[in-house]
């Protein structure tokens, strides 16, 4: 409960994420579909910040799987593409897409090749 109260605070604090990861284990799917985005928002924010003073993202997995889970099942394929692009882990993808939506998310992948830097390597 406090991390769906914790969205009326705003997502710089990441407030809802903290009490998600650090509260129960109880399913995204009971707070609905704004509360999953919002935490696609703190999630690319907690993300980048770890990153950047080296800390380790390993609790976000299983978080950002349930995320993208919700997400595809309600035919949100493309916040659950921006989500992994967003944390660099596009290969997870794989993973969720089924028979039924691959052609969406190829699509809209496609779409965004054209965005996407070029690798340095």
């Amino acid at each position: 409960v406090l991390s769906w109260l914790g969205m009326t605070i705003g997502y710089s604090t990441r407030d809802s994420l903290h009490f998600k990861l650090n509260g129960t284990n109880e399913s995204i799917t009971l707070w609905g579909h704004e509360y999953v985005r919002h935490l696609c928002l703190e999630l690319g924010e907690e993300y980048h910040s770890r990153i950047d003073s080296g800390k380790s993202i390993d609790d976000l997995s299983p978080l950002v799987d349930e995320i993208v889970q919700f997400l595809i099942t309600h035919n949100a394929e493309t916040d659950a593409c921006d989500l992994l692009i967003e944390l660099e882990r596009v290969e997870k993808l794989v993973d969720f897409v089924t028979e039924s939506d691959y052609k969406r998310v190829s699509l809209y992948m496609k779409s965004c090749a054209n965005y996407l830097a070029e690798p340095e390597d």
